[in-house]
């Protein structure tokens, strides 16, 4: 997990762990192991809206389109809940 944590804190957003027990059996620790594998993924999928939305910056801003967006704000929130 350590590993997986350091890859995701380096922008691999990718890094998927599988839980260690059967559905039926989970424990604390495939709780977290779930948790981090959702908190990997809800990262990648911020990250890569932000890519689109820049991608389109020079578009939006000839059509003089007002573009605001809170995902700084939302990933501030998300760490709080998990860190």
């Amino acid at each position: 997990m350590a590993k997986a944590a350091i890859q995701v804190a380096n922008g691999d957003f990718s890094v998927y762990l599988p839980p260690i027990h059967t559905t039926e059996k989970l424990d604390y620790l495939d709780v977290l192991i779930m948790d981090f594998d959702k908190m990997a993924e809800e990262y990648g999928l911020c990250r890569q809206l932000c890519e689109c939305a820049l991608q389109f910056k020079t578009v939006w801003e000839e059509k003089q389109i007002e573009f605001d967006a809170d995902i700084e704000e939302n990933v501030k929130r998300y760490n709080k809940a998990y860190f």
